[in-house]
């Protein structure tokens, strides 16, 4: 899937896919929420969060470095870890559309946290 994409096209993906759900969760928190059965808290906040983290992925791919690839990958690793950790703790009891809501965004946070794991990897060997 991202074989053929450089690692700041790989980064710039993630960001738009952040600013997306960002968008989408934090100007639609209730909505959201009765749909997936989650708290309507957790929603708002999630989707704060994604703002930050889309604009550390740009600042990524503007300027590679180790030092903010690894905290990209840190964090997309801990979010992929907290969602699949949402619903097996007992933090939150969605229903259907909710838990492959949850399965569905962690699958596609895990597969740039791999891509950008590779692109930091490749990064310390250039350096090495």
């Amino acid at each position: 899937m991202f074989a053929n994409l450089s690692l700041a096209r790989i980064l710039q993906a993630d960001a738009a896919a952040c600013l997306a759900m960002g968008l989408g969760l934090a100007l639609l928190p209730g909505p959201v929420a009765r749909v997936l059965a989650l708290p309507e808290g957790l929603v708002l906040w999630a989707g704060a969060l994604l703002f930050p983290a889309a604009a550390l992925m740009i600042a990524a791919s503007l300027r590679p470095g180790k030092g903010l690839l690894a905290l990209v990958v840190a964090g997309n690793a801990a979010w992929v870890l907290a969602s699949l950790a949402l619903v097996p703790a007992g933090w939150v009891t969605p229903n259907a559309f909710g838990t492959g809501a949850i399965l569905l965004q962690a699958g596609v946070a895990a597969l740039f946290t791999w891509a950008e794991a590779r692109g930091l990897r490749a990064e310390a060997r250039r350096a090495a």
